[in-house]
């Protein structure tokens, strides 16, 4: 990991020093600790909720999109499907986590 540099306070991380740039990162301390959040932590939560719910690949993609605050229209767009398509998958990820809004949607992941 980079040394901070002078300006910065200890724990905060160097823009543009992680492959992931861009994204946020967070550090803190838990326990003696030091634990990354942000990215991977995301990442590592949408594997666990596909596992425990037994969703497909693009049902996982969706997630992740809806997380990041994009619209329906615009992840069909990313992923170059149709809006219907995409309203699909969400339906059915909505029916297997058993949730009725994206707020609920966003409680579930938690971050």
């Amino acid at each position: 990991k980079p040394l901070p540099k002078e300006s910065e306070e200890p724990g905060e991380a160097v823009a543009g020093s992680r492959a992931d740039a861009g994204a946020p990162l967070a550090l803190h301390e838990a326990g003696g600790a030091v634990e990354e959040t942000g990215p991977k932590l995301l990442e590592s939560r949408l594997n666990e909720l596909q596992q425990r719910f037994q969703l497909t690949d693009q049902e996982l993609k969706v997630m992740g999109l809806i997380r990041g605050g994009h619209s329906k229209p615009r992840i069909a767009a990313k992923l170059m499907l149709s809006e219907n398509t995409i309203r699909g998958y969400a339906k059915s990820l909505y029916a297997k986590l058993g949730v009725h809004s994206k707020e609920e949607l966003l409680d579930l992941i938690g971050l």
